[in-house]
């Protein structure tokens, strides 16, 4: 998961945590790397390390080739992306496997977990991203409940506002 998306889903955290989904990142780097993922992107979710890339394997997410790779990154859109992620993510950087695709997945509870959503990255444009919408949409999240949510958000807010107003 690239730091663009992993700050797109810390977005809609609160209402998946409502619905008990976590938020999980897999990276095929080491600690080190999962460290300053977690540092430099304020990410509150679970972070594994799969050295070996098994579940980028069983999830169908290809690594790409040295060529694959090159048509991917170097042309005027990926200059473009690659400026913006170090102007917005500067404590970040952009190590890692960069011919290892990625994606975001929904998966079921169950027996067999059912993928509910999936987004790979490599079937889309380097600056193209999951959609927290159609991601919220797969986790179960509704309309009402996003009306009360945004309605507990703003007594919340408005709570905290006052309180803040009268301890000062």
């Amino acid at each position: 998961m690239c730091q663009h998306q992993a700050t797109l889903l810390m977005q809609i955290k609160p209402q998946l945590d409502k619905l008990g989904i976590p938020i999980v990142a897999v990276g095929n780097g080491n600690v080190r790397w999962a460290k300053k993922f977690k540092d430099a992107l304020k990410f509150t979710g679970e972070v594994y390390i799969d050295a070996d890339s098994k579940m980028f394997k069983v999830a169908a997410l290809p690594r790409l080739s040295m060529w694959q790779a090159l048509k991917r990154f170097f042309n005027s859109t990926a200059r473009n992306y690659f400026a913006k992620l170090k102007k917005n993510y500067q404590q970040s950087d952009l190590e890692g496997d960069g011919q290892q695709t990625g994606g975001v997945f929904i998966v079921g509870p169950g027996i067999g977990r059912p993928l509910r959503y999936s987004f790979r990255e490599n079937d889309y444009d380097l600056d193209t991203f999951a959609d927290n919408q159609e991601i919220l949409k797969a986790a179960g999240w509704t309309e009402e409940m996003e009306k009360e949510f945004q309605k507990s958000s703003t007594t919340s807010t408005t709570t905290s506002t006052t309180t803040s107003t009268t301890s000062t």
